[in-house]
């Protein structure tokens, strides 16, 4: 593995000894990124990396010029420098743009930009950070309202203050409050992804305190604090799905800004989803409503049956990519029957049967596939 710094970017790109022509650039979620300093990571785990590696890809990433937070076009810019330099360093025959959560959002807009040969989003964040936002609002405008709270719904200027009355709000919250607030930012109540759906009322409502505590509250005070500090206002609105409360506007500039980060449909290379039904981060409405206005010769979507959020078995997303690499190669979709599916990832080798423990110890455990 080869590591550069680009116009301020620490990347690493590896190419094994029969590389195949194929480079796989992973985007990692703007939110989270690692360290100063730490290794850039190439893939989503270190084990699918290795197996990447050992089929003949080539894998390329970056750790982005900015710290973690809103800087979505700023990582997008990243990837494209990185795009670039790859394409007059090593001159792949294809590229695939890859990556979860908010790295899924930045893999769809390079395929709809014409800069990638095909894209596979995991968990991607379909709705862009404005649908992210405009859920975190409902779900914020919902407790403090119904709770009685001050706490601010907009114009964080104390991120760290904010986040810390955000998660002892949602963990005091009511069954009814916090359910109503979780309802309207799609959030359901599965949070420990490889155990099963809770279906006992106490069990539900701590998956969803969970999930607020650990997800949305980042998103409420953290994400839209640093998104208005860079845009210079309230890029959200209060969903039209939302009574009770008192209705906010976005401010209008900003928010057609932030806009530019949502994925319209209009891909210019194929794009294969991988997505969990019970994802309560980037929840599947938002990949249903993506799916709405695209080309569907252009654009599918697998689906596993699991919660937390991203959590696929390394077998899942291996079979996943195989089947975008046949639409590249002939042209035409193959079998996404999900009893194939399951079939073809139940062959992989057993380093691939395992799945991040999300919402439990988050390390890589041994897991079924579970395409649906």
């Amino acid at each position: 593995m080869i590591e550069t710094m680009l116009d301020g970017a620490r990347t690493a790109v590896a190419v094994p000894d029969d590389f195949n022509g194929t480079l796989l650039l992973w985007n990692r979620t703007p939110l989270h990124l690692s360290a100063a300093g730490e290794p850039v990571e190439l893939a989503a785990h270190p084990v699918l990396a290795e197996a990447l590696l050992a089929d003949g890809y080539a894998l390329a990433a970056s750790n982005y010029t900015q710290p973690p937070g809103g800087a979505f076009a700023e990582a997008l810019a990243d990837s494209e420098r990185l795009l670039s330099h790859v394409h007059d360093t090593l001159a792949p025959e294809r590229v695939v743009a890859w990556g979860g959560s908010g790295g899924g959002l930045l893999a769809t807009l390079l395929a709809e930009r014409g800069l990638v040969d095909g894209a596979m989003p995991l968990g991607g964040a379909f709705d862009g950070p404005v649908g992210i936002l405009d859920r975190a609002l409902g779900y914020a405008q919902i407790l403090t309202t119904r709770l009685g709270s001050d706490i601010p719904v907009t114009g964080i200027t104390d991120r760290l203050a904010t986040l810390g009355a955000v998660r002892e709000l949602i963990a005091r919250a009511t069954p009814l409050a916090l359910a109503e607030a979780s309802a309207a930012a799609e959030v359901p109540p599965w949070f420990q992804a490889l155990k099963p759906r809770p279906v006992e009322p106490e069990d539900a409502h701590a998956a969803l305190v969970k999930y607020g505590t650990v997800g949305i509250a980042t998103f409420w005070a953290t994400l839209r604090g640093d998104v208005e500090q860079r845009l210079g206002g309230n890029p959200s609105s209060t969903p039209s799905w939302v009574a009770g409360v008192p209705p906010i506007e976005a401010d209008p500039g900003v928010r057609a800004e932030l806009e530019k980060m949502t994925p319209t449909g209009a891909a210019l290379a194929p794009v294969l989803a991988l997505h969990s039904t019970g994802d309560g981060l980037t929840p599947v409405g938002g990949l249903a409503r993506y799916l709405s206005r695209a080309d569907r010769q252009l654009v599918r979507a697998v689906y596993a049956s699991r919660g937390g959020h991203v959590c696929f078995t390394f077998a899942e997303i291996r079979t996943t990519l195989r089947a975008l690499l046949q639409r590249l190669d002939t042209g035409a979709w193959p079998d996404l029957n999900p009893a194939r599916l399951l079939e073809e990832a139940a062959a992989e080798d057993t380093a691939l049967q395992q799945a991040p423990d999300w919402g439990a110890t988050w390390r890589p455990v041994p897991a079924s596939p579970a395409f649906i």
